[in-house]
């Protein structure tokens, strides 16, 4: 099967720009200043406005080709900053919490849309995985991530199986390590 989009949603923070009825890319802020507090404003999106939006997205992907296939996987680069008035860590959980939940309503609600776990590969791991400033993924795992996702999507049976063996999502070895249990059971 040959996945053709990759979707992969970030955070819930989004500036909507009045004037026009539209989202923005860009902050719309310079020097810590906003450019026009008339125009611009904080959005930050709830579960359903996800949800919606990524939904959407896959049916406007479907409608010009329906048999694509498309790996949703959510951004473990963490927020750098946050507009909210938040704690930054109780902004980032809520955003990626969002975001997580949307991916798997959207996994369930369409086919040929499969989710992808780079997010709590990174999230979850017990080793060190962070660049110095522990905003950005280090690069030998984000090698990682991706031969996982080849194994996983791209290439053939054989390839899985030494991908698997090398590099492992399993929460039951990462509990087993953390609290010092003991080595995993080998597996079959």
């Amino acid at each position: 099967m040959c996945w053709k989009v990759v979707m992969t949603p970030g955070l819930v923070e989004a500036w909507f720009d009045k004037k026009t009825n539209k989202h923005i890319n860009p902050t719309p802020i310079r020097k810590g200043r906003p450019l026009d507090i008339d125009r611009f404003c904080l959005d930050i999106l709830d579960y359903e406005t996800c949800f919606g939006e990524l939904l959407a997205t896959v049916d406007i992907i479907r409608k010009h080709n329906p048999r694509t296939n498309i790996l949703i996987t959510v951004s473990p680069v963490p927020l750098y900053l946050t507009f909210s008035g938040e704690d930054i860590i109780v902004a980032n959980t809520y955003s990626k919490s969002v975001l997580r939940a949307a991916c798997e309503q959207i996994v369930k609600s369409r086919e040929r849309v499969d989710y992808f776990a780079s997010y709590e590969a990174v999230t979850l791991s017990t080793k060190s995985v962070w660049e110095k400033d522990r905003r950005h993924v280090d690069a030998s795992f984000v090698k990682k991530i991706v031969d996982d996702l080849a194994a996983k999507y791209f290439s053939g049976f054989e390839y899985r199986v030494k991908a698997r063996d090398k590099y492992s999502l399993s929460l039951t070895e990462r509990i087993r390590d953390v609290f010092g249990l003991g080595e995993p059971k080998t597996r079959p």
